[in-house]
Protein backbone atom coordinates (compact mmCIF):
# COMPACT_ATOMS: atom_id res chain seq x y z
CA UNK A 1 0.00 0.00 0.00
CA UNK A 2 3.02 2.14 0.32
CA UNK A 3 4.33 1.52 -3.07
CA UNK A 4 2.12 4.32 -4.52
CA UNK A 5 1.11 7.89 -3.52
CA UNK A 6 -1.87 8.57 -1.07
CA UNK A 7 -4.34 10.82 -3.02
CA UNK A 8 -5.97 14.44 -1.41
CA UNK A 9 -8.97 13.63 0.94
CA UNK A 10 -11.89 14.03 -0.14
CA UNK A 11 -14.87 16.42 1.58
CA UNK A 12 -17.35 14.49 3.24
CA UNK A 13 -20.11 16.79 2.27
CA UNK A 14 -19.07 15.27 -1.43
CA UNK A 15 -18.24 11.72 -0.59
CA UNK A 16 -20.08 10.20 2.89
CA UNK A 17 -18.95 7.13 1.93
CA UNK A 18 -18.01 3.87 0.35
CA UNK A 19 -19.62 0.92 0.44
CA UNK A 20 -18.36 -2.73 -0.94
CA UNK A 21 -18.37 -6.45 -0.08
CA UNK A 22 -18.73 -9.91 -2.12
CA UNK A 23 -20.73 -9.33 -5.15
CA UNK A 24 -24.54 -11.49 -4.44
CA UNK A 25 -23.54 -10.86 -0.65
CA UNK A 26 -25.54 -7.59 -0.42
CA UNK A 27 -24.34 -4.53 -0.95
CA UNK A 28 -27.75 -3.49 -2.85
CA UNK A 29 -29.73 -4.01 -0.33
CA UNK A 30 -27.21 -2.25 1.99
CA UNK A 31 -26.86 0.83 -0.42
CA UNK A 32 -30.78 1.15 -0.56
CA UNK A 33 -30.83 0.93 3.12
CA UNK A 34 -28.32 3.71 3.42
CA UNK A 35 -29.65 5.75 0.75
CA UNK A 36 -33.35 5.16 2.91
CA UNK A 37 -32.23 6.05 6.23
CA UNK A 38 -29.85 8.97 5.99
CA UNK A 39 -28.74 12.28 3.98
CA UNK A 40 -26.60 10.08 1.74
CA UNK A 41 -27.67 9.69 -2.08
CA UNK A 42 -26.63 7.24 -4.78
CA UNK A 43 -27.40 5.34 -7.43
CA UNK A 44 -26.16 1.94 -9.05
CA UNK A 45 -22.42 1.39 -9.43
CA UNK A 46 -19.84 4.08 -9.22
CA UNK A 47 -16.91 2.57 -9.48
CA UNK A 48 -14.04 5.88 -9.91
CA UNK A 49 -11.56 4.37 -7.54
CA UNK A 50 -11.39 1.82 -9.63
CA UNK A 51 -8.60 3.46 -11.82
CA UNK A 52 -5.43 5.18 -10.13
CA UNK A 53 -6.52 8.59 -11.42
CA UNK A 54 -9.33 10.50 -13.07
CA UNK A 55 -7.17 11.17 -15.77
CA UNK A 56 -7.24 7.49 -16.43
CA UNK A 57 -11.31 7.66 -17.04
CA UNK A 58 -13.62 4.99 -15.22
CA UNK A 59 -12.87 1.32 -16.48
CA UNK A 60 -15.76 -0.92 -17.94
CA UNK A 61 -18.01 -2.06 -16.74
CA UNK A 62 -18.60 0.65 -14.26
CA UNK A 63 -18.55 3.66 -17.40
CA UNK A 64 -21.48 2.12 -18.68
CA UNK A 65 -23.46 0.42 -15.48
CA UNK A 66 -22.71 4.38 -14.46
CA UNK A 67 -24.03 6.15 -17.49
CA UNK A 68 -27.58 4.04 -17.47
CA UNK A 69 -27.80 4.06 -13.75
CA UNK A 70 -26.84 7.73 -13.12
CA UNK A 71 -27.71 9.11 -16.33
CA UNK A 72 -24.67 11.86 -16.45
CA UNK A 73 -25.39 12.96 -19.83
CA UNK A 74 -23.45 13.41 -23.08
CA UNK A 75 -19.44 14.55 -22.66
CA UNK A 76 -19.28 13.56 -18.69
CA UNK A 77 -16.56 11.14 -19.45
CA UNK A 78 -14.23 13.97 -20.98
CA UNK A 79 -15.26 16.17 -18.59
CA UNK A 80 -14.18 13.75 -16.11
CA UNK A 81 -10.78 12.78 -17.35
CA UNK A 82 -9.93 16.30 -16.85
CA UNK A 83 -10.39 16.52 -13.25
CA UNK A 84 -7.14 16.85 -11.34
CA UNK A 85 -8.73 14.76 -8.19
CA UNK A 86 -11.53 12.41 -7.10
CA UNK A 87 -13.04 15.20 -5.57
CA UNK A 88 -13.85 17.10 -8.67
CA UNK A 89 -14.77 13.63 -10.21
CA UNK A 90 -17.45 13.24 -7.66
CA UNK A 91 -18.38 16.63 -7.48
CA UNK A 92 -18.67 16.28 -11.16
CA UNK A 93 -21.06 13.19 -10.99
CA UNK A 94 -23.28 14.49 -8.30
CA UNK A 95 -23.72 17.59 -10.68
CA UNK A 96 -24.23 15.85 -13.87
CA UNK A 97 -26.70 13.51 -12.81
CA UNK A 98 -30.36 13.49 -14.09
CA UNK A 99 -31.38 10.78 -11.43
CA UNK A 100 -29.97 12.25 -8.17
CA UNK A 101 -32.96 14.47 -5.96
CA UNK A 102 -30.56 16.39 -4.61
CA UNK A 103 -27.13 17.79 -6.07
CA UNK A 104 -25.84 18.95 -2.50
CA UNK A 105 -26.13 15.78 -0.65
CA UNK A 106 -22.74 13.48 -0.10
CA UNK A 107 -22.75 10.40 -2.19
CA UNK A 108 -22.42 6.67 -1.29
CA UNK A 109 -20.03 5.03 -3.77
CA UNK A 110 -20.95 1.26 -3.90
CA UNK A 111 -18.85 -1.49 -6.04
CA UNK A 112 -18.47 -4.38 -5.13
CA UNK A 113 -14.92 -4.71 -6.90
CA UNK A 114 -13.57 -2.06 -4.63
CA UNK A 115 -13.45 -5.37 -1.85
CA UNK A 116 -10.75 -7.03 -3.95
CA UNK A 117 -8.94 -3.65 -3.96
CA UNK A 118 -9.17 -2.10 -0.44
CA UNK A 119 -5.83 -1.00 -0.06
CA UNK A 120 -5.88 0.84 -3.44
CA UNK A 121 -9.59 2.19 -3.05
CA UNK A 122 -8.38 3.27 1.19
CA UNK A 123 -5.12 5.18 -0.83
CA UNK A 124 -7.30 6.94 -3.56
CA UNK A 125 -10.20 7.85 -1.00
CA UNK A 126 -8.03 8.11 2.46
CA UNK A 127 -10.13 8.87 5.23
CA UNK A 128 -13.33 8.47 3.86
CA UNK A 129 -15.62 5.67 6.02
CA UNK A 130 -15.45 2.61 4.08
CA UNK A 131 -18.26 -0.03 5.11
CA UNK A 132 -18.38 -3.74 3.91
CA UNK A 133 -20.77 -6.17 3.74
CA UNK A 134 -19.51 -9.89 4.46
CA UNK A 135 -21.80 -12.98 3.92
CA UNK A 136 -20.91 -16.31 4.51
CA UNK A 137 -18.73 -17.04 1.62
CA UNK A 138 -20.80 -20.86 1.00
CA UNK A 139 -24.24 -18.96 0.67
CA UNK A 140 -22.10 -16.33 -1.68
CA UNK A 141 -20.58 -18.99 -3.82
CA UNK A 142 -24.22 -21.20 -4.13
CA UNK A 143 -26.05 -17.71 -5.64
CA UNK A 144 -23.05 -17.05 -8.01
CA UNK A 145 -23.35 -20.96 -9.40
CA UNK A 146 -26.55 -20.08 -9.87
CA UNK A 147 -26.16 -17.62 -12.29
CA UNK A 148 -24.17 -20.14 -14.40
CA UNK A 149 -20.60 -19.11 -13.09
CA UNK A 150 -18.51 -22.20 -12.81
CA UNK A 151 -17.35 -23.11 -9.50
CA UNK A 152 -13.43 -22.61 -9.48
CA UNK A 153 -13.98 -18.99 -10.94
CA UNK A 154 -16.26 -18.38 -8.11
CA UNK A 155 -14.08 -19.92 -5.32
CA UNK A 156 -11.43 -17.92 -6.92
CA UNK A 157 -12.95 -14.65 -6.58
CA UNK A 158 -13.58 -15.29 -3.33
CA UNK A 159 -10.67 -15.73 -2.24
CA UNK A 160 -9.04 -12.84 -3.37
CA UNK A 161 -11.91 -10.61 -1.94
CA UNK A 162 -11.61 -12.57 1.14
CA UNK A 163 -7.49 -11.98 1.70
CA UNK A 164 -8.48 -8.42 0.92
CA UNK A 165 -10.43 -7.61 3.53
CA UNK A 166 -8.95 -9.89 6.22
CA UNK A 167 -5.32 -8.17 5.07
CA UNK A 168 -6.98 -5.12 6.07
CA UNK A 169 -8.87 -6.42 9.64
CA UNK A 170 -5.57 -7.90 10.71
CA UNK A 171 -3.82 -4.09 9.89
CA UNK A 172 -3.15 -2.09 13.44
CA UNK A 173 -3.57 0.66 11.19
CA UNK A 174 -5.61 1.76 8.24
CA UNK A 175 -6.02 4.99 5.93
CA UNK A 176 -9.39 5.03 6.26
CA UNK A 177 -11.64 3.90 8.71
CA UNK A 178 -13.47 0.66 8.18
CA UNK A 179 -17.02 -0.29 9.34
CA UNK A 180 -17.95 -4.41 9.15
CA UNK A 181 -21.92 -5.36 8.70
CA UNK A 182 -22.59 -8.63 8.74
CA UNK A 183 -25.36 -9.51 6.01
CA UNK A 184 -27.14 -11.74 8.42
CA UNK A 185 -27.53 -9.18 10.66
CA UNK A 186 -28.90 -6.71 8.39
CA UNK A 187 -32.07 -9.25 7.61
CA UNK A 188 -32.58 -10.59 11.04
CA UNK A 189 -32.75 -6.59 12.21
CA UNK A 190 -32.44 -3.61 10.09
CA UNK A 191 -33.03 -0.60 12.29
CA UNK A 192 -30.86 -2.16 14.85
CA UNK A 193 -28.10 -3.09 12.44
CA UNK A 194 -28.11 0.50 11.35
CA UNK A 195 -28.84 2.59 14.26
CA UNK A 196 -24.84 2.44 15.44
CA UNK A 197 -24.08 2.09 11.98
CA UNK A 198 -25.62 5.48 11.30
CA UNK A 199 -23.63 6.72 15.08
CA UNK A 200 -20.37 5.42 13.65
CA UNK A 201 -21.33 7.63 10.20
CA UNK A 202 -22.12 10.40 11.96
CA UNK A 203 -25.46 10.64 11.21
CA UNK A 204 -28.76 10.72 12.79
CA UNK A 205 -30.36 7.35 13.62
CA UNK A 206 -33.51 7.55 11.29
CA UNK A 207 -35.69 3.73 11.38
CA UNK A 208 -36.45 2.56 7.42
CA UNK A 209 -40.07 3.02 6.39
CA UNK A 210 -41.86 0.04 6.06
CA UNK A 211 -42.53 -1.32 2.75
CA UNK A 212 -40.05 0.40 1.15
CA UNK A 213 -39.61 -0.37 -2.86
CA UNK A 214 -35.68 -0.13 -3.79
CA UNK A 215 -36.27 -1.23 -7.65
CA UNK A 216 -36.34 -4.83 -6.62
CA UNK A 217 -39.10 -7.63 -6.83
CA UNK A 218 -39.49 -7.63 -2.86
CA UNK A 219 -41.31 -10.02 -0.55
CA UNK A 220 -43.04 -9.26 2.88
CA UNK A 221 -40.66 -9.60 5.59
CA UNK A 222 -42.21 -8.78 8.89
CA UNK A 223 -41.95 -5.03 8.86
CA UNK A 224 -40.01 -4.56 6.13
CA UNK A 225 -40.32 -5.56 1.95
CA UNK A 226 -37.15 -7.69 1.40
CA UNK A 227 -35.52 -8.39 -2.20
CA UNK A 228 -36.98 -12.02 -3.05
CA UNK A 229 -33.40 -13.31 -4.02
CA UNK A 230 -32.75 -12.15 -0.63
CA UNK A 231 -35.44 -13.84 1.43
CA UNK A 232 -35.11 -16.92 -0.81
CA UNK A 233 -31.21 -17.01 0.54
CA UNK A 234 -32.26 -16.27 3.89
CA UNK A 235 -34.61 -18.82 4.09
CA UNK A 236 -34.06 -21.55 1.79
CA UNK A 237 -30.95 -21.93 0.86
CA UNK A 238 -30.84 -25.67 1.59
CA UNK A 239 -33.51 -26.53 0.26
CA UNK A 240 -32.67 -25.11 -3.19
CA UNK A 241 -29.24 -26.31 -3.15
CA UNK A 242 -29.34 -29.90 -3.46
CA UNK A 243 -27.35 -31.65 -0.57
CA UNK A 244 -24.62 -33.07 -2.30
CA UNK A 245 -23.86 -30.11 -4.38
CA UNK A 246 -24.01 -27.91 -0.92
CA UNK A 247 -21.68 -29.89 0.40
CA UNK A 248 -18.87 -29.91 -2.61
CA UNK A 249 -19.13 -26.38 -2.47
CA UNK A 250 -18.53 -26.18 1.17
CA UNK A 251 -15.96 -28.39 0.91
CA UNK A 252 -14.34 -26.36 -2.07
CA UNK A 253 -14.71 -22.79 -0.10
CA UNK A 254 -13.43 -24.16 2.97
CA UNK A 255 -10.25 -25.56 1.08
CA UNK A 256 -10.11 -22.47 -1.15
CA UNK A 257 -11.01 -19.30 0.99
CA UNK A 258 -8.71 -18.71 4.10
CA UNK A 259 -10.55 -17.09 7.00
CA UNK A 260 -14.20 -18.40 5.02
CA UNK A 261 -15.25 -19.55 8.72
CA UNK A 262 -13.89 -16.14 9.92
CA UNK A 263 -15.86 -13.89 7.84
CA UNK A 264 -19.41 -16.13 8.02
CA UNK A 265 -19.64 -15.23 11.75
CA UNK A 266 -17.51 -11.88 12.01
CA UNK A 267 -19.98 -9.37 14.03
CA UNK A 268 -21.16 -6.22 12.38
CA UNK A 269 -19.05 -2.99 13.91
CA UNK A 270 -16.05 -0.79 13.14
CA UNK A 271 -12.74 -2.79 12.77
CA UNK A 272 -9.57 -1.96 14.54
CA UNK A 273 -7.91 1.42 14.93
CA UNK A 274 -10.70 2.67 12.65
CA UNK A 275 -12.95 2.57 15.48
CA UNK A 276 -10.84 5.14 16.89
CA UNK A 277 -10.85 7.29 13.87
CA UNK A 278 -14.09 7.95 14.02
CA UNK A 279 -14.84 7.89 17.79
CA UNK A 280 -15.60 11.82 17.30
CA UNK A 281 -18.65 10.52 14.96
CA UNK A 282 -19.72 8.43 17.72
Amino acid sequence: MDVYRFHPRIDSSVLGCILTGFAKGGTTLLKDVVVQTTDMIGRFEGGLLMAESPGEGIPEPFATNLQEAWQTGPGFFERYRECATFEEGYRLLRGSSEKLPNHDAPLVDKAPQYLVHLADVMRRAPGTPLVVVVRDPVHVAVSWVDLDNTLDGTVSWIASAAESLLDAIDREHLPSPLYVVNFADLLDDIDATMAPLHAWLGRPHRRMRANVRCGLPYVQAGRWRLPRAIETDRHDIERRCPPDRLAEIRSLVREGVPGAERLATIRSGPVGRSAAAMGRAA
